[in-house]
Parts: C-alpha cells; structure tokens; sequence
C-alpha cells in the first residue's frame, strides 16, 4: 500500500499534537490539519467491553505529509533506542540489560559493509544475527 498524503484539506492551519508511548517522558510531534471527509473515512473508534459496543468520536484531523512524519518517526526512535532499552529491559535482568547496552553500542560504534538508512536497522540486524 502506497503512502499518500491527503489533499482535500478543510483549512490551511497547521496543528501541532504531540504523542506519548508514557516512556521515559518522551513525547513525538506530529503536524495535523483538519481535512474534509470522504465516503468510507473513519470518523470513530469502535471497541467492545464486556460485550458492549463502545464509540468514541474522532475529530476529522490527518497527518500533514505522511512520508516526511515518517522519515522524523525513525528519526525519533533511532534517536531514543537508549530511553527505550532502560524502560523496557528489566535491570534486575542484569545480563540481558547489559546485553542490550552492549548491542546498541556496537551498532552505533562498528563500521559494516552494508548502507543502512537507519541506526534501528543496524541494531535490529545485530541482536537478531549477531
């Protein structure tokens, strides 16, 4: 499925929200605009609890330019393995904590062959084949 960016914008503001996993305080920004609805958007979340149908209304607000957040998305994470590493990883753990540490400084320390777009990858491909 090919990324697009919305086109049929009902203003020209700019909005500014800004998101959170609830990890290590961390927040991402994401640029949104009001957009007009098309036949088949989804304007509302929908979930059961027990048993009962539930809804939530959506305001009509999309990602400004999809491929850009994307691109600063990656940026975020590859920017915040270490935060999420020290959230994630049960320090009780010690070996498996020190593991990770260890991993994370190997990607970003050792020069490899391969062109990677993104730090994640390197590491990724590190802990997955060593």
């Amino acid at each position: 499925m090919e990324i697009v960016n919305i086109t049929n914008w009902a203003t020209s503001d700019v909005k500014t929200i800004h998101v959170t996993q609830d990890v290590a305080g961390l927040t991402y920004p994401f640029r949104v605009r009001e957009f007009i609805p098309e036949e088949g958007d989804s304007l509302q979340r929908t979930w059961k609890t027990g048993g009962v149908q539930m809804c939530y209304p959506c305001k009509n607000y999309a990602i400004e330019d999809m491929k850009q957040t994307g691109r600063e998305m990656v940026s975020f994470v590859d920017g915040s393995i270490a935060s999420f590493i020290d959230h994630y990883i049960e320090k009780s753990d010690w070996l498996l904590y020190q593991t990770y540490l260890m991993a994370l400084k190997y990607s970003n320390d050792t020069e490899v062959g391969i062109p990677f777009a993104y730090p994640s990858e390197q590491l990724f491909l590190r802990l997955r084949y060593g």
